[in-house]
C-alpha cells in the first residue's frame, strides 16, 4: 500500500519549505491556491522511514497544484482528484508528522482491512490526549470530534463521496466540511474507526476561519447541522439543541442562548435553499438513466430523490420533498420532472433541467419530416437534398423499391396530403413528448446541455431560453468501466502508459470498423453502409462494418448490403469486446448530445472517425480528417476511412489529449453543482 498525504495550502512560492515544516517524507499531492495554474510531478529521493525496514533510498512523488481556485473543501476535492496512492491523509498547512508517521498509518490498515476510515490522534493545545483510551468505531455523533489533520481513508472507499464544496475556510459556511464527509461515509455504510495513536501535533497558529462566538458563527454552524440531516426529522434541531448546551460556557461571554439557537435556525433554512431535490428515472438502462444514477451517487448525502415506483407515490413524493429543498434538478424528459419545476415554482424554489436531448429535432429525423419539409420550403441544405430528394422524387415518380415506398411515401404523403396512416398514433405521442418538453425548457430556471457543442446548439435552437442555459458535461464512471472492459489497468496512471502495457491494437482485426446506434435513423448509418461499399468495390478490399444498436427504420435497408453485419442490441460487455477487436469505430450521427461510446472505443484503442455533431468530440484534441464534417457525403466517409484502413492511426493521438480526470463522473457532478450556483445565482 502506498500512502499520499493531501495538503491544502494557500500563497506559496514553492513546496520545499513547507514540506521540510510538516516533515513529510513521503507521498504528497500539495494543492496552492494562488493566482497562478500549474500541475507539476516531482519525483524527489529521500531517505526511507527506519520502520520500514528499508536502507536503500526511496522515490517520493510530489504532486503540486497550482490554482485560482478558493475554498478549502474544493482544494481537498482537487487533491484527492490527483492522487494515486491507497491510503490518503488530510492535511493543512498548520501540523507537523511525528517520526514513523507512515508506518504507523499504513500499519494501521493492515491491520484493520474491515475500516474504511480510520481518524488518529493528532495532539494540540486544545487536545493534549485522544478523545478514548481504546480503539473503537465512530458514530454519527461521536464522528463530529474528529479533525481535519486526524482523518485518513482508503481512497476507493470514498468513490461517489466528496468534500460539501459549501462548506470550509473561503466557502459559503465557514466550518463543517469534515463532519458532513464523515456523515456522508457512515450514511453510504463504511467504518469509521477512531485509533488513540499519534500520528501528528498542531502547531500554533492563528485560524483562518475562526473569529469568536458571533453570529455567522452560529448561522454557519446550523446549516453544518442542516446537511447532516436531510431525512432525518428533527435531528438537525437536536444536534443544535445539544451543541448549544455543550457550549454554553465557552461562549455565554459574547453571545445569548436564545440569540445563538436563532441564528442557527436562520443558518439551516439558507442551506435548505441550496438543497438539491433529484428527480429522474434512477432505473432504466437507457443514456439519461445512467446519467441520473450517477448523480444520485455523486451529489452529496443529503440530496433528495424520489423513491416511489408507481405514478401517485411519485407525484406525492415530488410535491412534499419540493418543500424540504431549495433546488429541483431535473435529469430527462418526463412529466413528473415538469411537476417538479412547477412545484419549485410555486414556492419559489430554484429548478434545472438537464438536458439530455431534443425530442422535437429527433423526432424530425426519425420520422423524416426534416428533410421532406425542408425541400418543399426550398431552404434544404446540401446533405438534406442529398438523401431527401432523392427520396422524395422516387416516391412521386413511383421508381423505387420496398423499402423506400414504406420509408419515403408513408412520410411524404402525410405531410402533403395530411392524411392518416396507422403509425401516426406514434407521431401524436413524440408531439405530445415534444409540448412537454417546450414546457420544460420554457418554464425551468436553468437548462443544462450535456456537452459544449450541444449547449451551443441549444442556445442556437433556442433563442429565448439562451441566457439560462449552460454546458455540465457528462462523466464517465471510469473505476466502474474498468471492471466492465475486463482490463486491468492500474488505478490513476497515464492512460497512454498504461494502453502500452495492456497491448491495446496488437489484438485488433485489421478490416473490421464498429459504429452503434443500429437502425435508428439519426444515427446515420446509411451513408456508412455506402462509403465501406465503394471502398471495398474499388480497393476489392474485405472491409467488414459491424453494426450494433436497437432496430428502427433504417435496419432492413442495412442488413441488405453486403459488407455490413447487423447484430442488434448487446450487453454493454459484449460491446467493449467489440470495441477491444474492431481497427476503427465510426460515429456519424445527425445529433449525439454526449457520444460516450466514442470516448469507449478511444480508450480501447479503436482509431475514431466522428462526426462534428457529436458532443463528446469537444473532450478530444482532434484534427480535420478525425472528423466527418457532412454526414451525408459518403465520398468524405470513404476518403476519411481510407486514410484509417491504410495506416493513418489517430488512437494514440486522441487518447494522449483526455484528461480523465476531468472526465471522472465524480468530478463532472462537482462541475455541475458550481454551475447551478453561478446560473441560478445562489
Amino acid at each position: 500500500m502506498k500512502l499520499d498525504i493531501l495538503i491544502s495550502a494557500m500563497h506559496l512560492n514553492g513546496y520545499q519549505e513547507l514540506l521540510k515544516k510538516l516533515k513529510i517524507r513521503g507521498n504528497c499531492v500539495l494543492v496552492n491556491q494562488c493566482d497562478r495554474e500549474a500541475v507539476q510531478t516531482i519525483y524527489e529521493e529521500v531517505i526511507p522511514d527506519p520502520a520500514s525496514g528499508c536502507s536503500k533510498p526511496e522515490v517520493r512523488r510530489i504532486q503540486y497544484i497550482e490554482t485560482t481556485e478558493r475554498g478549502l473543501s474544493r482544494s481537498r476535492n482537487m487533491a484527492l482528484s490527483y492522487s494515486e496512492g491507497e491510503i490518503c491523509a488530510l492535511c493543512d498547512d498548520d501540523v507537523r508528522y511525528v517520526d514513523h508517521y507512515e508506518s504507523r498509518i499504513l500499519q494501521s490498515y493492515e491491520e484493520h482491512p474491515e475500516a474504511d476510515v480510520i481518524v488518529f490522534f493528532v495532539k494540540g493545545e486544545e487536545k493534549p490526549s485522544p478523545y478514548y483510551e481504546k480503539p473503537r468505531y465512530l458514530h454519527s455523533v461521536t464522528s463530529m470530534k474528529a479533525g481535519s489533520p486526524e482523518i485518513t481513508f482508503r481512497r476507493k472507499s470514498l468513490d461517489g463521496i466528496h468534500f460539501p464544496e459549501l462548506f470550509g475556510a473561503g466557502s459559503r459556511f465557514s466550518m463543517g466540511e469534515e463532519s458532513i464527509l464523515l456523515y456522508a461515509c457512515l450514511k453510504r455504510g463504511l467504518k469509521i474507526l477512531y485509533l488513540p495513536l499519534q500520528i501528528a501535533e498542531l502547531l500554533p497558529s492563528q485560524s483562518t476561519w475562526f473569529r469568536g462566538y458571533t453570529d455567522t458563527f452560529f448561522r454557519d454552524k446550523g446549516a453544518a447541522f442542516a446537511a447532516m440531516g436531510a431525512t432525518r426529522g428533527i435531528w438537525p434541531s437536536l444536534l443544535e439543541l445539544q451543541f448549544l448546551l455543550r457550549k454554553y460556557s465557552r461562549y455565554e461571554q459574547e453571545n445569548t442562548l436564545q440569540n445563538a439557537w436563532k441564528q442557527m435556525r436562520l443558518g439551516q433554512r439558507e442551506y435548505e435553499k441550496l438543497r438539491i431535490f433529484l428527480i429522474g428515472d434512477s432505473h432504466s438502462l437507457n443514456g439519461p438513466g445512467k446519467v441520473t444514477r450517477q448523480l444520485l451517487w455523486h451529489l452529496p448525502a443529503d440530496t433528495l430523490y424520489v423513491k416511489s415506483r408507481g405514478r401517485t407515490g411519485q407525484a406525492l413524493e415530488i410535491l412534499w420533498k419540493s418543500r424540504k429543498a431549495g433546488i429541483v434538478l431535473c435529469s430527462g424528459l418526463s412529466r413528473q420532472c415538469l411537476l417538479g419545476i412547477r412545484a419549485a415554482s410555486r414556492r419559489g424554489r430554484k429548478s434545472a433541467y438537464v438536458m439530455h436531448g431534443c425530442v422535437a429535432y429527433e423526432s424530425e429525423i426519425n420520422e423524416g419530416k426534416r428533410i421532406c419539409d425542408s425541400l418543399q420550403r426550398s431552404t434544404a441544405n446540401e446533405s438534406e437534398t442529398s438523401e431527401g430528394k432523392r427520396v422524395c422524387d422516387l416516391v412521386q415518380s413511383g421508381t423505387v423499391n420496398e423499402s423506400e415506398t414504406s420509408e419515403g411515401k408513408r412520410v411524404c404523403d402525410s405531410v402533403q396530403s395530411g392524411t392518416a396512416n396507422e403509425s401516426e398514433t406514434s407521431e401524436q405521442k413524440k408531439s405530445r413528448k415534444a409540448l412537454l418538453e417546450e414546457a420544460i425548457l420554457k418554464e425551468a430556471d436553468c437548462i443544462l446541455a450535456v456537452s459544449q457543442s450541444f449547449c451551443n446548439w441549444v442556445k442556437a435552437q433556442y433563442p429565448p431560453y439562451a441566457g439560462k442555459t449552460a454546458c455540465a458535461p457528462n462523466g464517465v464512471e471510469l473505476e466502474k468501466w474498468w471492471q466492465e472492459s475486463g482490463t486491468d489497468l492500474g488505478d490513476r496512471k497515464r492512460e497512454s502508459e498504461r494502453a502500452e502495457e495492456s497491448g491495446y491494437g496488437k489484438s485488433k482485426r485489421t478490416s473490421q470498423i464498429l459504429s452503434l446506434g443500429g437502425g435508428v435513423p439519426e444515427k446515420n448509418m446509411l451513408p456508412l453502409c455506402r462509403a465501406v461499399e465503394s471502398w471495398n468495390r474499388k480497393h476489392e478490399g474485405q472491409v467488414r462494418l459491424l453494426i450494433a444498436g436497437a432496430n428502427g427504420r433504417d435496419t432492413e435497408e442495412i442488413r441488405r448490403y453486403d459488407c455490413v453485419e447487423y447484430l442488434g442490441s448487446l450487453p454493454h460487455e459484449q460491446v467493449l469486446g467489440l470495441l477491444q477487436e474492431s481497427q476503427i469505430y465510426v460515429q456519424n450521427s445527425y445529433l449525439e448530445t454526449f457520444g460516450l461510446a466514442v470516448l469507449e472505443a478511444v480508450l480501447q484503442g479503436c482509431d475514431c472517425l466522428i462526426s462534428q455533431n457529436v458532443g463528446a468530440l469537444s473532450e478530444l484534441a482532434y484534427e480535420e480528417d478525425d472528423v466527418i464534417w457532412d454526414v451525408e457525403d459518403v465520398e468524405e466517409i470513404e476518403r476519411k476511412l481510407g486514410l484509417l484502413l491504410e495506416g493513418r492511426k489517430n488512437n494514440q493521438r486522441l487518447r494522449d489529449s483526455l484528461d480523465l480526470r476531468k472526465l471522472s463522473a465524480g468530478q463532472r457532478t462537482l462541475e455541475l453543482q458550481r454551475t447551478l450556483w453561478k446560473v441560478l445565482k445562489i
